[in-house]
């Protein structure tokens, strides 16, 4: 047996190449004046890289191949020396069984290890997507999606619940870094408080725009039960600081985090500023 052979296997090297799979964290962006970084869209959490290519496991693989190559030719030598002699063809005999139970038994590894290997990459594939897709979704899509399945505000400010009211745009960066924290707010509130997304660089929504005083996006104007305006949080905002000021329009208390007075000396009850039916 060749020493190429003899090192492959005595060290067991007899494996197939693998993959390596490392979890990356995801970038952040903190968000100015914050106290926590809110939430933004994250780059790739999983990257994978094969030690196949020209690294260790493409020797190991020709290691395997060439184990097995000289264990051929020794038995096909061995047999035509036996042949030769006219004996030793019951050793012979028993080395070719042993060959091709050796062949027998690679051939069930590799479809094992082919096996393995598919369910690896399927689940590898929906682990990347599941974890990835939510922190790449395009966050003006994201924001459109929201202000669709807004109820409209003349409801939201008649059914007794606080009402979140936000204003973006498009093109406005710190609405986009802001949108993936915004949706989870909403979905952690949405049975308690209405959440309201409006583009507020529509022409449709001018109306609202002058209704909220709106000066400045992101703009979340916080509104009570009642329909006054307690507060409008105006600029890229941590997510912990609008989950405060949420709970404490639910507990009826003071907003730990008060932003701009948009109706100074005025009405701070929107309801009379929009046309409510009914």
């Amino acid at each position: 047996m060749k020493a190429s052979c003899a090192l492959a296997v005595v060290l067991g090297l007899c494996r197939g190449p693998t993959a390596v799979v490392s979890f990356l964290p995801p970038p952040a962006t903190a968000l100015a004046g914050a106290k926590s970084s809110a939430p933004v869209a994250a780059g790739p959490l999983i990257a994978a890289s094969s030690v196949a290519a020209g690294g260790r496991g493409s020797r190991l693989a020709a290691a395997r191949e060439d184990c097995k190559s000289c264990m051929e030719a020794e038995l096909l030598e061995e047999e035509r020396k036996a042949a030769a002699k006219g004996g030793g063809a019951e050793g012979a005999a028993t080395r070719r069984a042993a060959l091709e139970e050796y062949n027998r038994r690679e051939k069930a590894r590799n479809t094992k290890i082919a096996f393995g290997s598919f369910l690896s990459a399927v689940g590898l594939f929906f682990f990347q997507h599941a974890a990835i897709a939510p922190a790449q979704a395009n966050p003006v899509v994201l924001l459109r999606a929201m202000e669709t399945s807004s109820a409209p505000l003349a409801t939201a400010l008649t059914n007794g619940k606080p009402t979140v009211v936000d204003f973006y745009a498009d093109w406005c960066e710190n609405c986009k870094a802001m949108a993936p924290s915004m949706r989870e707010i909403e979905e952690q509130f949405k049975n308690q408080i209405n959440f309201v997304v409006v583009d507020g660089s529509a022409e449709k929504n001018y109306d609202l725009v002058d209704a909220f005083r709106v000066d400045g996006i992101p703009h979340l104007a916080m509104v009570n039960g009642n329909g006054e305006v307690e507060t409008a949080i105006i600029g890229a905002v941590p997510k912990d600081v609008v989950v405060d000021d949420i709970k404490a329009l639910l507990a009826g208390r003071p907003l730990p985090f008060k932003g701009f007075d948009m109706f100074e000396g005025e009405d701070h009850n929107i309801k009379g500023q929009i046309e409510i039916d009914g």
